[in-house]
């Protein structure tokens, strides 16, 4: 499981959506609105695996200057999206996780 913290005063929240589904007899997973995907053996996997994988973008984003601009398109469209019945799939939970920033770290929120 990633490190996650909840007693520290977060600066910056950002709520990512992710995707998993199964193929080949593996998880696979994504952030919606992100370049970012994974696998696993199991769903618990796949989704540890995304989580690192997103913090790690996000780590990434803050590094060159564009976290600040990539958590405000991410709020407005965790606001604003709307998933169709056949967005969602059958067999294709979705998870959201929230993101935080604190003195350009960054972490999951649990």
């Amino acid at each position: 499981m990633i490190d996650q913290k909840s007693d520290l005063d977060v600066v910056m929240e950002i709520p990512v959506l992710c995707r998993f589904w199964t193929e080949d007899q593996v998880w696979n997973g994504e952030a919606v609105d992100l370049p970012v995907a994974v696998f696993g053996e199991t769903f618990e996997s796949a989704q540890d695996n995304l989580f690192h994988a997103v913090i790690s973008h996000l780590e990434a984003l803050e590094e060159i200057g564009k976290l600040e601009e990539t958590a405000r398109r991410l709020r407005s469209s965790a606001k604003q999206r709307r998933l169709t019945l056949d967005e969602m799939g059958s067999n294709q939970p979705f998870v959201r996780f929230n993101a935080g920033v604190q003195d350009h770290r960054v972490f999951a929120i649990g």
